[in-house]
């Protein structure tokens, strides 16, 4: 009698599971719904492909034009700028210097090649070191790195730490880019140098 008592309840139970199961196979039950603070928002940037370097870096930059030089290139706003032109009896040159006491300075310098001398001021070229090739805007530069053990013995005044040097002639021009105690441009004066244009 028991047994027979328990019969429907167990028919019962199974029934329920039964229905239960496929309720949960449906879909319509869901074992490992989140809580609140488990919900991933979505991002709105998650699908966007990644802009290529130096595009979006160098949008709100500032542009420098100078027709005298024929030159244009482009620096960060958020970088000091100082336009130094400088005139004596036979010479005159412009040196441009970008973020002068921080990290990333840069010092653009630009002379007119003076007759039968070309290499004034150029000492680098003098100290039997091999350059780097180096293409900027389908234009060819040489790169120079200069340490202090680089120079002659009985030298005057030798700098305690490394100079690194960009050097090219253009339309009768000399253009000579430098930055100080660093042995490589850092990213963001390769960034600038990538800039780098000369125009007519």
């Amino acid at each position: 009698m028991k047994q027979k008592g328990l019969a429907p309840i167990l028919i019962v139970l199974l029934i329920a599971a039964a229905i239960g199961g496929y309720l949960i196979y449906a879909g319509k039950i869901n074992l490992n719904k989140p809580t609140p603070q488990q919900t991933i928002q979505p991002s709105t940037t998650s699908d966007a492909s990644p802009a290529p370097t130096g595009a979006v870096e160098t949008a709100n930059w500032k542009t420098y034009t100078n027709k005298e030089y024929r030159i244009q290139f482009k620096y960060p706003a958020d970088l000091s700028f100082e336009e130094l032109p400088i005139t004596m009896q036979t010479r005159k040159f412009l040196t441009i210097m970008i973020d002068r006491y921080g990290d990333n300075v840069l010092s653009m310098r630009m002379e007119e090649i003076p007759i039968g001398n070309a290499e004034q001021d150029r000492y680098y070229m003098y100290l039997n070191l091999t350059p780097q090739e180096r293409i900027i805007n389908d234009y060819k530069w040489k790169e120079y790195l200069v340490r202090p053990e680089d120079y002659p013995k009985g030298a005057g005044l030798v700098p305690q730490w490394p100079n690194l040097h960009l050097d090219t002639d253009y339309g009768g021009f000399v253009y000579i880019v430098s930055t100080f105690k660093k042995t490589s441009f850092s990213e963001i004066q390769n960034q600038i140098i990538s800039t780098i244009r000369f125009i007519q």
